[in-house]
């Protein structure tokens, strides 16, 4: 399941009400609150087809200037550590 941390800017501080409702009615998307005209979001898809449909959903929606990549985790697995943490203090 990819999940996303991304940054939506908006092309105006008045653009910000439409901008914020449509994210609401977007199931995949979690809006946090404005920081200027910056929202940053979480997006959580169940592949990565409809994670690229989000994506591309995001630039086209009116009074969007940019949205940018905070962090990108498409839920592979990760290997175990093989050393204990403490091993490296």
């Amino acid at each position: 399941m990819p999940t996303s941390g991304l940054v939506v800017t908006a092309e105006r501080p008045e653009a910000l009400r439409l901008i914020l409702e449509m994210l609401a009615n977007e199931p995949a998307v979690e809006a946090a609150q404005p920081i200027g005209v910056r929202v940053p979001l979480v997006v959580e898809t169940p592949d990565k087809a409809t994670d690229k449909q989000v994506w591309e959903w995001l630039h086209q929606l009116p009074g969007v200037t940019a949205v940018d990549v905070a962090f990108i985790y498409l839920g592979e697995s990760i290997p175990p550590v093989s050393q204990p943490l403490e091993a490296f203090s």
